[in-house]
């Protein structure tokens, strides 16, 4: 969440750290992944902007999903 964003200080440490520390400390903490995550096989959305859902949902529901291929549809508060 954005409190234990700030309250860590996050803002100042992220630049720092390698790949694999920031894997790790969102591994530690899921609240600090951002929410709701839609992964299509051509683009991954994160957080909420609503217009970008909108045409991301509609080129979904509007085309087949190729078997085989991975896509999640992740929808978390």
């Amino acid at each position: 969440s954005g409190m234990i964003y700030r309250e860590q200080q996050l803002k100042d440490k992220l630049p720092n750290l390698s790949e694999e520390e920031k894997l790790a400390l969102l591994a530690s903490n899921g609240m600090l992944v951002k929410r709701p995550i839609l992964v299509l096989e051509d683009k991954v959305l994160v957080g909420f902007k609503e217009a970008e859902w909108v045409e991301a949902l509609k080129h979904l529901l509007h085309s087949s999903l190729p078997l085989g291929k991975p896509w999640a549809l992740i929808l978390r508060k």
